[in-house]
């Protein structure tokens, strides 16, 4: 059923920012959707056409701005055939409006914009007026839940519906009041109706009596009456009657009830008043109002601090001739658009511009809305403002965050990405030639290894410093993730480019970085790449780019090489296919290895061990070589999906052979790739190695980056709930780095957010992680996941971690990584 709990009954609500928040099938289907799941949430503009929802949009915002009922027509449907609408402003009990009541209504339509139907806001906080009811002979056609609930009713609809206007009053009185109607051309200058006194009864019987004004007004093509009224307590009458005295008495006292009652009532109506007014203080800094020749004649004494100027300064002058003072940041083309809608009479809301006070750059946000009389007259403008300059400068802080580097401030790869393909798609129209490098630092993982993530992340700092001293202003500098930088050079022709990486690879061969007692020195390698209109695509750039680094890296590292296509560098097919060739030996002759890493509970947890497995290959001569040096090629080239199947066997033959460990372990976990989860195929192969290894599919657990999955959503979704269905759980990876909604997580059978170790190990230095990282952990709690902090290397970092109320720590303060071998088993905690 629909609001009013009738099935057939028309009717929407919409908020005071004309956002539907509900709405009946029946409303839902005469706009043209199947249901109101369809509406809600939107406005009339994604929902009707442009001219159509213009012209409801600005009804709405008279009625809500000036409070006043009306009824006027809609064009509805596929063949736009026009409806009645009656448009009731929602007042709550403390007298402030804060949506609208939308009601289409069958029968003639009529052919004005507008009916007459205007109920003045002011009029019915003055006389109290609660009840509104329109008829035609004996035909009630309009009620609201006011008047319902005086005359006995359970809602308005109901009155509509089984309400009988004789029923309710006598032959004389619908007599008189029909009478006394008049049409509002005819009201007087005051603006008000007649009041009268009018005795009815309730469907039940019981007398009412009610001061009302009445008015003429027009219902389709045919005239009818709108009575508004406030109904007045029935005083008792004394049995006893003996003499004039008591009758003189009696009516003493019924006039003095009377009088006590119509007191009470208007004490009701000032207190909603003061509270309307305490209201609508609070959700605004100031109000003002224009007059008819658009001149400031009110405003409130809050918007001289706002604005900095003199409130008697303000008052009649308009504002053309207040954007001549000097405190106006914004141009005359911003002014000019906005000056355009106040002359055609158009509300608006939210218009933003810049101000200056006291050598501070204000942003001032304000709304109003056309104000026209009983006549239509238009009499000027009313409206509120805010000074919404923290709430923009925290938006513009937000919008640095996510297109910046928290370690380095240096752009990030996404906005890194967006800058480069929207230079790369205008190169193929302008034909400017542009360049980019990819930079991977040669030795850094030396200072990672010897001095902790620390050591290295202020290495990383001191370098993107030496780099901005280094490229041109015009340029782009990025941190692309880990150990790997971008630069982007508008303009630039490939000498100059080739100048300037080997400038900044001779910068860094000299940079010594110092920690505590020890020095170290570093290299680059750089892949130079011309970006002109060659270009198909994005990915092909920077797989190019990528190329050309890895053949420095190739050739002995520390050195620039500029990509090349054709046969004339043969590097370029070398480093295509060495680390396939890498892979594929290493797949062949069993040197893939694993290697796992504690996962420590911070709070009461189930008892058992838990720890992540980590992928690691053996080169020919006997070395280990890490995921970060392989396994983005593995991605690239397609061989990702066959280390995590390797991946996969080598584990639940080490818990398989290992029984005392398994009956030990709680569950470990396993990383997969995007390509292993992007073919619901690949689920159904992974839960039969499960079956035939006998290990409980409970005590697995695979980890998907954040990012993988949200690019990847129905497949993974697909993936991991057949996975799910067996009992397998599931591990977000680097939570937090995408900034992404959690809105997914609702659609995903996921049991751990493990949170972005970059994050996670800033916290003590940086509020802004830190906030970030409660954020996620007080979400995922709320929903009913548990979390695990990265890169817990520390244990002042670990007791933050705890504090915060994570659920597990992870890192090198825990445990470092532990080799395996099938004949090892980790001991029981």
């Amino acid at each position: 059923t629909d609001l009013l709990g009738q099935r057939k009954d028309r009717v929407a609500l919409k908020d005071d920012r004309l956002v539907y928040r509900a709405c009946s099938m029946a409303y839902a289907r005469a706009l043209g959707y199947s249901s109101p799941d369809e509406v809600i949430g939107k406005t009339d503009f994604e929902l009707m056409p442009a001219e159509i929802a213009r012209e409801q949009v600005q009804l709405d915002n008279q009625a809500i701005y000036s409070s006043q009922a009306d009824i006027s027509t809609i064009r509805l449907g596929q063949n736009l055939s026009s409806s009645m609408i009656v448009r009731t402003p929602v007042v709550a009990a403390d007298g402030l409006v804060n949506g609208i009541d939308l009601r289409l209504i069958g029968g003639p339509t009529i052919s004005l914009p507008k009916s007459a139907v205007t109920i003045d806001y002011q009029t019915l906080v003055n006389d109290g007026l609660q009840g509104s009811l329109i008829f035609n002979k004996s035909e009630i056609l309009f009620a609201n839940d006011s008047a319902a609930k005086v005359l006995g009713f359970e809602n308005a609809q109901a009155m509509i519906e089984r309400g009988r206007l004789q029923e309710l009053f006598d032959d004389a009185t619908l007599a008189r009041v029909t009478e006394s109607a008049v049409e509002e051309i005819e009201m007087p200058e005051s603006g008000q109706a007649q009041r009268i006194n009018v005795s009815g009864r309730t469907v039940k019987g019981q007398p009412v009596r009610m001061i009302a004004r009445v008015i003429q007004v027009q219902w389709g093509v045919t005239k009818a009456t709108l009575l508004s009224f406030v109904d007045v307590p029935t005083p008792a009458v004394e049995t006893s009657t003996t003499g004039a005295n008591s009758r003189i008495v009696k009516r003493a006292g019924v006039v003095g009830k009377l009088d006590s009652a119509l007191t009470a009532e208007v004490s009701e109506l000032q207190i909603s008043e003061q509270r309307y007014r305490h209201f609508a203080k609070a959700s605004a800094d100031f109000f003002w109002e224009l007059d008819s020749n658009l001149m400031f004649r009110f405003v409130t004494d809050e918007l001289e601090t706002v604005l900095g100027i003199p409130r008697e300064h303000l008052i009649g002058r308009t504002h053309n001739q207040l954007l001549s003072h000097p405190a106006n940041m914004n141009d005359a083309e911003h002014w000019r658009r906005h000056l355009d809608v106040l002359i055609d009479k158009q509300p608006f809301r939210d218009f933003e511009f810049k101000w200056v006070v006291n050598g501070e750059t204000k942003v001032i946000r304000y709304s109003g809305i056309p104000v026209f009389n009983q006549k239509k007259h238009f009499i000027g403008y009313r409206g509120n403002g805010c000074d919404v300059t923290a709430t923009v400068k925290q938006a513009e802080a937000v919008a640095y965050h996510a297109n910046h580097d928290a370690l380095t401030g240096l752009v990030n790869r996404r906005h890194f990405e967006a800058l480069v393909d929207k230079a790369r798609t205008s190169a193929s129209v302008d034909r400017k030639v542009h360049a980019m490098c990819f930079m991977d630092l040669d030795s850094f993982k030396i200072v990672n290894d010897t001095c902790g993530h620390e050591a290295g992340d202020e290495l990383l700092r001191q370098l993107a410093q030496l780099f901005s001293s280094l490229v041109r202003k015009s340029d782009v500098l990025a941190r692309l993730g880990g150990d790997e930088f971008g630069v982007f050079l508008y303009k630039c022709s490939v000498a100059e480019a080739l100048k300037l990486a080997n400038q900044i690879r001779a910068e860094v061969e000299n940079f010594q970085f110092f920690w505590k007692e020890n020095r170290f020195t570093v290299g680059v390698s750089v892949g130079l790449v011309v970006v002109d209109d060659r270009w198909e695509n994005l990915k092909s750039l920077f797989s190019a780019a990528d190329s050309a680094c890895y053949i420095a890296k190739n050739e002995g590292r520390n050195r620039v090489v500029v990509y090349r296509e054709g046969d004339g560098h043969t590097s370029n097919r070398n480093v295509a296919t060495h680390w396939v060739e890498e892979i594929n030996t290493a797949l062949e002759s069993d040197r893939i290895r694993l290697a796992y890493q504690k996962i420590q509970p911070l709070h009461s947890q189930p008892d058992g061990l838990r720890f992540e497995m980590l992928l690691r290959m053996e080169n020919t001569e006997g070395k280990l070589v890490g995921p970060q040096s392989f396994y983005p090629s593995a991605e690239r080239y397609g061989l990702a999906m066959a280390l995590d199947e390797r991946a996969l066997e080598l584990t639940l033959d080490w818990l398989s052979s290992n029984p005392r460990l398994l009956q030990s372990l709680r569950y470990c976990s396993l990383n997969l790739s995007s390509g292993s989860f992007a073919n619901v195929i690949n689920a159904h192969v992974y839960v039969e190695k499960i079956q035939k290894s006998g290990v409980p599919p409970e005590k697995l657990c695979f980890e998907i980056t954040e990012t993988a999955t949200i690019a990847n959503l129905s497949n993974a979704s697909e993936f991991m709930n057949v996975l799910s269905d067996t009992g397998v759980r599931f591990s977000i990876d680097d939570f937090g780095s995408g900034l992404s909604s959690f809105a997914y997580l609702r659609k995903l059978p996921i049991d751990f957010l493990k949170i972005d170790g970059l994050l996670v190990k800033n916290i003590l230095n940086n509020s802004t992680d830190y906030t970030l990282v409660k954020c996620i952990n007080d979400m995922s709690k709320s929903m009913g996941k548990r979390t695990i902090a990265q890169f817990v290397e520390t244990p002042r970092l670990l007791n933050a971690v705890k504090d915060i109320g994570i659920d597990f720590a992870q890192g090198y303060h825990i445990e470092q990584p532990q080799l395996i071998d099938t004949e090892q088993a980790v001991k029981p905690a």
